[in-house]
């Protein structure tokens, strides 16, 4: 297993690379082997090694580099990695990390976190359009409700309506 680990681990670095600092963008770790070292509560100052992920027991985790990451206040040094993704199932069985499921978890993180989706000029305009479109439906919807105040105002001659009048352009 430890083979096909760092297998997985190279097929990583291959397809995302590393950070500037050379540090592998993301990794496939397993929950007991990660350590931090943290301050003890004594008066002397002094630290010890604890499991990095305590709440975790025998799993494999997949991490993504964050050199930007604030330690927490007991934490003295820290690898930089967070977790991404934890490899069990529902009800906490365990399963294999496999070469598609970390692509997919990659990929999405980098095209939902990393480069958030841009719309381009004609797609923004678009997206106006049915916003304004779905506003005019809504106040037409209530126009049509025979108990709503607009409704009474229009049919009492109070409230006008600009129905399939064009917009001027400024």
């Amino acid at each position: 297993m430890e083979t096909y680990i760092k297998k997985m681990n190279k097929m990583l670095i291959l397809h995302y690379g590393n950070d500037l600092d050379s540090h592998p963008r993301f990794r496939l770790s397993w929950s007991e082997d990660l350590l931090e070292k943290r301050k003890k509560n004594d008066a002397e100052g002094s630290f010890e090694l604890l499991k990095k992920y305590s709440y975790i027991k025998d799993r494999w985790i997949l991490e993504v580099h964050t050199p930007q990451q604030e330690l927490l206040n007991d934490v003295i040094s820290s690898d930089h990695y967070e977790p991404l993704w934890l490899y069990t199932a529902n009800k906490g069985e365990y399963y294999c990390p496999k070469w598609d499921d970390l692509a997919l978890l990659v990929t999405s993180f980098i095209e939902q976190v990393v480069k958030p989706h841009k719309m381009n000029d004609e797609q923004m305009k678009k997206e106006a359009e049915e916003k304004v479109k779905e506003a005019e439906d809504e106040v037409f919807d209530r126009l049509q409700q025979e108990n709503s105040f607009l409704s009474h105002q229009f049919k009492g001659g109070e409230a006008v309506s600009f129905a399939g009048m064009k917009r001027k352009e400024s």
